[in-house]
Parts: C-alpha cells; sequence; structure tokens
C-alpha cells in the first residue's frame, strides 16, 4: 500500500500514474500497520534512504494524521500507454480529491 502526502496532492497539476508517482518520490510505501483502538493505527513507512556510514536508516512512524482512501476506476482506460490515464482532460477526478481534502 501506498500514501500520498496531501502537500504533494495540493501542489499537483495532473493526477500521475503510478509508475510516475513513484519515479517522482510522490509515494510513501507502508511497510506495515499496527492494530489500535478505533482511530489510533500506527502506521509505519519504508525509509528508502541511506545515512552517511551507507546503512538503511530505520523506516519511520507517522501518527497523528488524517488518511483518507480513495478507490477509483480510470477515467480513460486503454491498452494503448499513450492513452490510457487515470484522470480526464478536465482533471475531474484530481479537482474531486482536492476538494475533499480542503473543502
Amino acid at each position: 500500500m501506498y500514501l500520498v502526502p496531501g502537500t504533494v496532492v495540493a501542489n499537483l497539476k495532473r493526477l500521475p500514474h503510478h509508475e510516475e508517482a513513484l519515479k517522482q518520490g510522490y509515494l510513501l510505501e507502508v511497510e506495515r500497520v499496527e492494530e489500535g483502538t478505533y482511530s489510533n493505527k500506527r502506521i509505519w513507512i519504508k525509509n528508502k534512504e541511506r545515512g552517511a556510514d551507507g546503512k538503511k536508516k530505520p523506516n519511520r512512524e507517522i501518527a497523528d494524521m488524517m488518511i483518507y482512501f480513495f478507490s477509483h476506476r480510470w477515467l480513460n482506460p486503454s491498452l494503448d500507454p499513450a492513452v490510457a490515464h487515470p484522470d480526464d482532460d478536465a482533471n475531474t477526478k484530481l479537482r474531486g480529491i482536492k476538494s475533499i481534502l480542503n473543502p
């Protein structure tokens, strides 16, 4: 599972394909979710960075954040990757997501 920080979404001009979002560093990969009470789940993000000593930095916990889950279908599906896109030309999906995150 991946998370996209709200600050990243707020600055997007166009909803990227998953591969492009990975390449641009927009996505945070979730390592694990630890159960907690109602909304107090602990989420651990994989840290891909390395310290000056070359060792992998520890994974980091995110807490006290509101997390929204969006499930969607591509608005422009196609077998042709040059045509396929998760949103339409008017960015309807991205504008809808932004309106939920920043009402």
